[in-house]
């Protein structure tokens, strides 16, 4: 039953970064000019390893924010913003079961600190 339960949600998981992936990025091709994206602005981030962020730096402020009552575990890196540091956005899947997009800053010294994780209503998504 529990490996069903860590499939499904591997599933569940895949399939929502491909809805979230293709929404951004048609959202962004529409909205965006053709050139570099404006200082302080999200740049979307294409290669995902699931379990892993693709940044070194990513990791390591992901992994000194993850100690709250629901850990978080990254199924793909979706968008950075420079700023002064660096900010960060993620699809997770929580030890809850529930999916987070979660977002945290690392300062230009490496202190990282946890803006928001909000949880992922799929039912909003799929019609359910």
């Amino acid at each position: 039953m529990r490996k069903m339960n860590i499939i499904a949600a591997g599933l569940a998981c895949v399939a929502i970064i491909g809805f979230v992936l293709i929404g951004c990025k048609t959202e962004a091709a529409s909205q965006a000019p053709k050139k570099a994206s404006a200082l302080g602005g999200w740049t979307l981030v294409s290669d995902n390893t699931p379990g892993m962020l693709p940044d070194k730096n990513a990791q390591a402020s992901f992994d000194a924010i993850n100690n709250g009552d629901v850990m978080y575990n990254p199924c793909a890196l979706l968008a950075t913003q420079v700023v002064s540091g660096t900010n960060y956005k993620a699809l997770c899947m929580g030890n809850d079961g529930n999916l987070y997009i979660v977002t945290w800053y690392r300062d230009l010294k490496g202190n990282s600190s946890l803006t928001s994780a909000e949880c992922v209503d799929i039912g909003a998504y799929s019609g359910m």
